[in-house]
Parts: structure tokens; C-alpha cells; sequence
């Protein structure tokens, strides 16, 4: 079950809409008041040519999306995988193929994520150390690799 990335083009923006909205809605509502979707959509709408936005795909299904920023870092946001694709690496493949682009590229990877979301392990797994904490995130980063 390897997973591939491919852009995401227009008619992907639902999809990535309704799996951003089940994956976020209870950290959101949990962390920050409520949720209000078209609010939610206006920000997706907003930011959807500002970033490298991909989907990952499986077997030629759809099962997850990705955001990448690249700057003077690379900034993974929303890395999503749908619940039936969860459990198997999908996620871990996803972001080490992002981490030996970065390495390439000479470019730390950082990120942010909900504390009480199961990924922080993930990412600690991979050497993810915090740099900064909030009342409900971290921000994350990975050096690039020295030899």
C-alpha cells in the first residue's frame, strides 16, 4: 500500500474541504470556540494557490491531503490521512519522502500540530524536536540531516 502524491487541482477542493473539517473540527472546537464552516472554506479558498497542495493517493483512491510551504524552511501543514488509510505508514512514508526533499534542498522542515493530536508521536519518531508551545499546539522542527 505505497502512497503517491499528485497536485491537487480544482476538483479536489471538496474532498480536501470535508477530510480537513472531520480531521480538525473537534481539536478546533475543543481548542478555539466553534467551528464555522464557511469560514473554515473562505481559509481554504484563500490559501489554496499559496502553498504546494497535494493529494496522497492509494491504489488510485484519494486518502489524504498535504500542504507544503516552502520558504526558508520547508512547513508541512495539514497532513491528513482519511480514517480507512490510518495505521499503516501511509502518513510516515508521506513525511520522509518530505524530509529527503528538505535534505536536498539543505531546508529544516517545520510544522505545528494540535498537542493532543495521536501525530506529535510521529513526528518525534522522525526527530522532530518543539521549538515553540502554545496552550494547544506545538510547532515542530527537523534540522537538515549533517553528515
Amino acid at each position: 500500500m505505497d502512497p503517491t502524491l499528485r497536485l491537487a487541482g480544482a476538483d479536489d477542493f471538496e474532498f480536501i474541504h470535508r477530510i480537513r473539517t472531520e480531521s480538525y473540527r473537534d481539536y478546533v472546537v475543543r481548542h478555539f470556540g466553534p467551528w464555522v464552516d464557511e469560514e473554515q472554506r473562505a481559509h481554504l479558498e484563500a490559501s489554496w494557490d499559496t502553498r504546494e497542495r497535494w493529494v496522497i493517493e492509494v491504489e488510485g483512491q484519494r486518502a489524504g491531503c498535504l500542504d507544503v510551504i516552502v520558504g526558508t524552511a520547508l512547513h508541512l501543514g495539514n497532513i491528513i490521512v482519511c480514517p480507512p488509510h490510518r495505521g499503516v505508514g501511509i502518513a510516515t512514508k508521506v513525511v520522509t519522502e518530505l524530509l529527503a526533499r528538505a535534505e536536498q534542498e539543505g531546508l529544516a522542515v517545520e510544522l505545528q500540530v494540535f498537542k493532543d493530536n495521536p501525530a506529535v508521536r510521529l513526528y518525534e519518531r522522525l526527530g522532530f524536536d518543539v521549538y515553540e508551545e502554545t496552550d494547544a499546539q506545538l510547532k515542530m522542527r527537523r534540522d537538515v540531516a549533517r553528515p
